[in-house]
């Protein structure tokens, strides 16, 4: 992966405020400017509201309005929902997960200065600007299905690649968000990293060569590495508490890749913030 980068935990904040005065006076959440559901995409770049459902992005996929598989056919047209419940092939399926292996996520804390204008800034990786605390940490995403991940062309998939805001091209929004919990469980901190291509970079299954088509496409055993020194690859703490929290990675968050197993999708590991 390259350059990675999407709405960090500024706009997540202000837009939980948002969202409830804009019910409130009637206004449909998909034409407020907000994101009502917390999923860093809004109004139409929201899938859920491709769908009506209000910016809900945890939708049957068989029921969504989206060709998940790119086959062509969709939801009660794909023979796939007969027999799955989801638009892939039953037989040939990929799975999204996360590697959550401490040596491999490799946590660590930097200061950083957040630049106005700058990328990182303008698609909201930082909460605020001049010296940010940061807690990076590399991202292994891969597909351990039986069958190789098509995220689809993306100019024929406006509503799955997106424009970025920050970085102008098209990326998949939905790809990466990473958490940071305390002991109670909530919140304290968030981020987010869309991607501009998913490549084989790391082998799961030795036994299982890559297939090699490059972008928008992983093969079944591999899994694509997003670096710690990649734009957005960590959470800005700088306003988190000293203590014991939970790191967070989810994957394939807005469920728009095709995914045999959604309960996977997601890596945890225990972090000391000093």
């Amino acid at each position: 992966e390259g350059e990675g980068e999407g709405e960090g935990e500024g706009e997540g904040e202000g837009e939980g405020e948002g969202e409830g005065e804009g019910e409130g006076e009637g206004v449909d959440p998909c034409f407020d400017g907000l994101d009502n559901d917390g999923d860093f995409l809004s109004d139409g770049a929201d899938p859920g509201c491709q769908t009506g459902t209000l910016e809900n992005d945890d939708v049957d996929q068989c029921d969504d309005g989206f060709d998940n598989d790119y086959d062509g056919l969709t939801d009660s047209l794909d023979p796939d929902c007969l027999t799955t419940g989801i638009e892939t092939d039953p037989l040939l399926m990929p799975d999204i997960v996360v590697l959550g292996d401490r040596n491999l996520v490799d946590p660590y804390i930097v200061t950083q200065t957040a630049v106005a204008g700058s990328s990182e800034v303008r698609d909201r990786c930082y909460t605020g600007l001049g010296q940010r605390r940061l807690l990076k940490f590399e991202s292994y995403i891969g597909n351990a299905g039986t069958g190789d991940l098509n995220a689809g062309d993306k100019s024929g998939h406006p509503t799955v690649w997106t424009r970025s805001e920050g970085f102008g091209d098209l990326r998949f929004e939905g790809w990466s968000r990473f958490f940071l919990d305390n002991s109670a469980g909530e919140v304290v901190a968030f981020g987010h990293k869309s991607s501009f291509c998913m490549v084989d970079l790391y082998n799961m299954y030795p036994e299982v060569p890559s297939a090699g088509f490059g972008c928008e496409y992983m093969t079944r055993g591999w899994a694509d590495i997003y670096n710690s020194n990649l734009a957005c690859q960590f959470i800005d703490i700088t306003d988190v508490e000293p203590g014991t929290y939970v790191l967070r990675i989810e994957a394939n968050f807005t469920r728009q890749l095709p995914d045999s197993d959604l309960t996977n999708n997601s890596a945890e590991l225990t972090v000391e913030i000093p």
